[in-house]
This record gives structure tokens, C-alpha cells and sequence, in this order.
């Protein structure tokens, strides 16, 4: 892998958690998937599916 690309998705990593932080409403210091609770799991499944949903209409 290149520096480019692993930069690239070091980026859309970070900013896939800040979305994530904002959607459930944690600090984005609090916020990686290893950390949370199997409700907190649901959540992010139900904000994925939700996303995935919207995105979709745009297609």
C-alpha cells in the first residue's frame, strides 16, 4: 500500500468517526467501535442502515 492511499483511508476513517460521534451524539474522543456496549452496537447498525437508506435515494 502507498503512503497515498493509506493516508486516503486514514481520512475517510476519521471522518466516517466523526460522522459516527455526531449521528450518536458522543465526544468523538469516546467514539470507536472497540469501546462500545452491545447497545451502542445496535445504534450504529440502526445509523448505517439509515444512511445506507438515504444514499440510496440519490442513486
Amino acid at each position: 500500500m502507498t503512503g497515498f492511499s493509506r493516508q486516503g483511508s486514514q481520512s475517510a476513517r476519521k471522518a466516517a468517526y466523526r460522522w459516527l460521534a455526531s449521528t450518536l451524539a458522543l465526544d468523538p474522543a469516546d467514539c470507536h467501535i472497540g469501546m462500545f456496549d452491545l447497545d451502542q452496537c445496535h445504534w450504529v447498525i440502526v445509523a448505517v442502515r439509515e444512511w445506507h437508506r438515504i444514499r440510496e435515494c440519490f442513486r
